[in-house]
């Protein structure tokens, strides 16, 4: 293991400031979004799914909230290409809306939160059937360097 420090990172940690490595961010990342794959809409619709744990979102807000400091979060919601693709950009969009909303009330910093909505413009992979439709609609977290 290299345990050299540059004079920039012993800086910061005199300081006082957190760094954070890319790893760091990576595994974070991992993280969010294992536990956004439990997050399940009704089809065509905002509303969550009756079998969502809602516990997910405090474990996922507060891992937000722990590391708001050195990361911005961005959430894209994603949908499969049944209907038109006007309508799946919006629906995607107001999902990821609804999230953001969500993990404010659970406290974590606006600020921080962006919400985008992909439509069906990026699929996991083919919606030929309906388990494979399923993978495709989902919220995924980006982590982002402030």
């Amino acid at each position: 293991m290299n345990y050299r420090i540059n004079s920039i990172t012993l800086l910061f940690v005199l300081l006082g400031a957190n760094v954070y490595s890319q790893s760091d961010k990576d595994s974070l990342s991992i993280v969010l979004n294992n536990y956004s794959k439990q997050i399940h809409f009704e089809i065509g619709k905002t509303k969550l799914k009756h079998n969502v744990d809602i516990s997910i979102f405090t474990k996922i807000a507060a891992l937000m909230i722990k590391n708001s400091k050195a990361y911005k979060f961005e959430l894209s919601g994603h949908t499969s290409s049944v209907g038109s693709k006007v309508l799946n950009r919006e629906l995607s969009q107001r999902r990821a809306d609804l999230l953001k909303n969500i993990f404010v009330e659970y406290g974590v910093n606006p600020l921080v939160l962006s919400a985008i909505g992909e439509g069906e413009e990026r699929p996991l992979t083919h919606n030929n059937f309906p388990e494979s439709r399923a993978s495709n609609k989902r919220i995924e977290v980006k982590v982002i360097s402030q």
